[in-house]
């Protein structure tokens, strides 16, 4: 459900503000790009706080940080602007996922967790450094987060021909 969510979130996210705040997909495409980068320092930043001050609090805080970030976006009418909340909101998940984890394995269980995928870093973390271990894991989805959608908005651009066209109708 939260892969799902945040696939609907950042689609949505490039429409607004390459409809709404009329910002050029490739302007938004290098924005994102940007705060994949900051994402996946806070990832592993987030997850040393967790170890050190608690997940439940770091996770309950890289929520609330989300959810003012998301409501800036209304403020942001130009580039920096852009970067500035996007990186911000990003940064605040990846610290948030790296501060979710050990929350979801004490509270769901070995199993779910195992399913989750992160029984890895578990397995091979120090007790007093399984923050960082996750947030090192999560380097793949930031990575994805931070190049995916330059990649498919370049993708759109190359093969997209006119406004209007679905993708269905393109061809390289």
């Amino acid at each position: 459900m939260f892969t799902i969510g945040s696939g609907l979130y950042l689609t949505a996210g490039v429409l607004y503000f390459t409809e709404a705040v009329d910002l050029p997909a490739g302007k938004v495409g290098l924005g994102l790009g940007i705060a994949g980068c900051v994402a996946l320092a806070l990832g592993i930043a987030g997850g040393h706080l967790a170890d050190r001050r608690g997940a439940r609090g770091v996770y309950a805080g890289t929520l609330g940080v989300q959810a003012l970030a998301t409501a800036a976006f209304t403020l942001a009418h130009g580039f920096w602007s852009f970067v500035l909340v996007v990186s911000v909101a990003l940064g605040a998940k990846g610290a948030g996922v790296a501060a979710r984890s050990p929350l979801i394995r004490h509270y769901g269980g070995e199993l779910w967790h195992a399913a989750a995928g992160f029984e890895v870093s578990f397995a091979l973390a120090p007790d007093h450094a399984t923050g960082q271990y996750l947030g090192v894991f999560g380097l793949g989805a930031g990575l994805a987060e931070a190049f995916g959608p330059g990649l498919l908005i370049a993708l759109r651009i190359t093969w997209g021909g006119r406004a209007g066209t679905s993708w269905a109708s393109c061809s390289p």
